[in-house]
């Protein structure tokens, strides 16, 4: 990078770094600052300057064969700029001219100043390609990430917040680039596109599990996968309301949420579904069975299997059948209660929509404020997943910060961050 310093910005910038030679008033400027708060703004390489980057440093060593500190480009300094690009929505060679313009947010992020030569060593373009397209692929995003959602909601259990108690799955659909044959032609969206599927702490609006789908796929065929890694990532106990709509309500999907999972499901009912379902739903009344009375009947069937008990409780024999493969009577257990419930608290179930109508409107913010889709400008499958999960890193790591320095609330907002 060019020596643009003057000695008298260069010798304060150190007396900056290090907190030994600074005098009080400049120690209070230099604390952690949440933007957006008091009107505070604060460029993203001073505010990744206050990140405990200790669990992430570890997963960094575990993607370089040489020792920390022996690299010529430091590779904190370059997870930084990836998250920094991120933030920011630019395409990799509009932000490798800014990191050449900007040698002071060069320094920020990490990157080496030469005092001999008087310029900061920046990466090339080719390095920011290579680190943020090989070094860390889809595979290895996808396990930083899980480390994230983990570490957020540790720390998220320490300051009070049960992140993971109440969560919400939606699917948002991302617009594809043109003349890239991984979009498929939606016509309830009228575009060419992919979907992201997530789902998320309802509150913070985290996103603890995720799935890069084709735009045309059924997403309820995810939904138990992405609650069994979300319960993993929160850790065993917390778990207890999800919310997801019409598309995710097979019977399936309800009978291993509800039996399974034990979670209690909200969901939006469709029309044309009644209550009071019974069996066999095409026979006589007179010989109908209740759901629990055909559970019954299918667990009695099975008295061979290992898994038999006589006297089982309802809810093992519900549990057993479900991993047989037996989800209709099941399902309408739940889903019988679930209509009466509605039909007797409708202000509840006005509450549920209202929770509904916030899942679409934080995808929007991620969309809006994150770049998932106005900064995609890759095409091919692998390379739409990576810039995808690049983006959600950026947002776990900005919440990180946040709660590293005990701040609550607007986890994932980027208002005042520059």
């Amino acid at each position: 990078m060019d020596a643009v310093y003057t000695d008298e910005y260069r010798k304060g910038y150190w007396d900056r770094r290090y907190p030994d030679s600074i005098d009080p008033e400049l120690e209070r400027a230099g604390k952690f600052k949440n933007p957006g708060e008091d009107d505070v703004t604060v460029h993203v390489p001073e505010f990744l300057t206050h990140m405990d980057d200790r669990l992430i440093a570890a997963e960094l060593n575990r993607r370089y064969k040489v020792a920390p500190g022996t690299e010529k480009l430091p590779r904190m300094a370059m997870f930084k700029a990836q998250v920094w690009r991120r933030l920011l929505g630019e395409s990799l060679s509009a932000f490798h001219r800014r990191l050449l313009d900007g040698p002071f947010e060069a320094i920020d992020l990490g990157f080496r100043y030469e005092k001999e030569t008087n310029t900061v060593i920046g990466p090339s373009y080719q390095a920011l390609w290579h680190f943020g397209n090989v070094r860390f692929d889809v595979e290895e995003l996808d396990a930083l990430l899980g480390l994230l959602a983990r570490e957020n909601a540790r720390l998220g259990k320490g300051l009070g917040l049960e992140i993971g108690r109440r969560t919400a799955t939606d699917a948002t659909p991302i617009k594809t680039c043109r003349d890239d044959a991984t979009g498929k032609w939606n016509g309830h969206y009228k575009r060419k596109m992919v979907k992201l599927a997530l789902t998320q702490d309802v509150g913070t609006w985290l996103p603890l599990a995720w799935k890069v789908i084709g735009g045309t796929q059924n997403e309820g065929e995810h939904l138990v996968e992405m609650l069994t890694k979300t319960m993993e990532r929160v850790g065993p106990g917390v778990m207890d309301e999800t919310f997801f709509d019409g598309s995710f309500t097979s019977n399936e999907n309800l009978a291993t949420v509800c039996a399974i999972l034990k979670l209690r499901a909200r969901y939006k009912i469709s029309e044309g579904w009644v209550g009071n379902v019974r069996f066999p739903r095409d026979g006589p009344e007179a010989g109908a069975r209740s759901p629990e009375g055909e559970v019954e009947r299918l667990y009695e069937e099975r008295w061979k299997e290992g898994w038999y008990r006589q006297g089982a409780s309802l809810g093992h024999k519900m549990e057993c059948l479900v991993r047989a493969g037996e989800y209709d009577a099941v399902a309408m257990h739940f889903r019988n209660a679930y209509i009466a419930m509605h039909e007797e608290a409708p202000a509840e179930a006005l509450d549920e929509y209202h929770t509904r109508n916030n899942i679409e409107g934080e995808n929007g913010h991620l969309k809006v404020h994150y770049a998932l889709e106005s900064g995609l400008n890759v095409v091919g499958e692998r390379a739409i997943t990576r810039h995808l999960l690049w983006t959600m890193v950026a947002a776990h790591v900005v919440a990180m910060v946040r709660l590293q320095h005990g701040v609550k609330g607007n986890l994932l907002s980027t208002t005042h961050i520059l």
